[in-house]
């Protein structure tokens, strides 16, 4: 046997050579309890083969020295696996608290080509920025000698088509999702099959309590919310 694996197998073939290669009576004489039948089953279910693997001749150079009862030293090593990977049976095991916001985890948005802005500064008014009467929202010259109008070099550039987003793109958020207006809880479970695609969005008309119950229905669905502060955080 070259290998040492943790199964039902090895673990009476590993008892035996233990009791008959060192050669040790009291050893046979010695029977398992409950307890540590219970721990070689934990062992043998939660814990790598990749950690438990010894090569007979190493286990004899090191045990053979200090060996006085071999099921003694099989307990041991028993204990000490147990301690290094704790099974989820044990009862002092801490374990996640249930609620909604553990349910379910963020679905990510699905691949989509890189988010190109071709014009990212806002188009202002020509003259905005000398009389105080002109907006600055934009507004297409019309005037037969204006030097925007006819694009004239240096001038201001002038809004068209060409500034358009990718088709698969447009409308996109940079996490990937496109915007869809909820107004209560029942509205986010549309977005159950498409949370992959859209995001929720709170109208500015919802309350806060009725904010906190499309929220914690959000994450039971893994529903991406864009604005979760809006009305539910305080000023310091």
């Amino acid at each position: 046997m070259a290998e040492v694996l943790p199964t039902d197998a090895a673990v009476f073939v590993l008892h035996q050579w233990l009791i008959y290669e060192f050669q040790s009576p009291s050893a046979a004489e010695e029977s398992l309890s409950n307890a540590d039948v219970a721990r070689s089953r934990r062992v043998d279910e939660w814990v790598p083969a990749s950690k438990t693997l010894v090569p007979k001749s190493r286990l004899a150079s090191q045990l053979a020295p200090e060996f006085h009862s071999g099921w003694k030293i099989w307990r041991n090593v028993v204990e000490n696996v147990c301690h290094r990977s704790q099974s989820p049976l044990d009862d002092n095991r801490p374990r996640p608290a249930s609620g909604p916001h553990n349910t379910a985890k963020m679905v990510a948005a699905k691949k989509h080509i890189p988010i190109v802005k071709k014009h990212k500064k806002r188009f202002n008014r020509h003259q905005s920025d000398r009389f105080k009467c002109v907006d600055p929202s934009w507004r297409k010259p019309k005037g037969i000698d204006s030097r925007v109008r006819r694009r004239f070099s240096g001038q201001a550039a002038m809004p068209k088509i060409g500034y358009g987003s990718n088709k698969k793109t447009r409308h996109m958020t940079p996490s990937g999702h496109r915007v869809f207006l909820v107004q209560n809880p029942k509205d986010v479970e549309l977005l159950l099959m498409h949370n992959r695609t859209y995001a929720a969005e709170i109208g500015h008309a919802v309350s806060s309590g009725k904010r906190i119950d499309i929220i914690a229905k959000a994450k039971a669905l893994g529903v991406k919310v864009t604005n979760p502060k809006g009305r539910l955080t305080t000023e310091s």
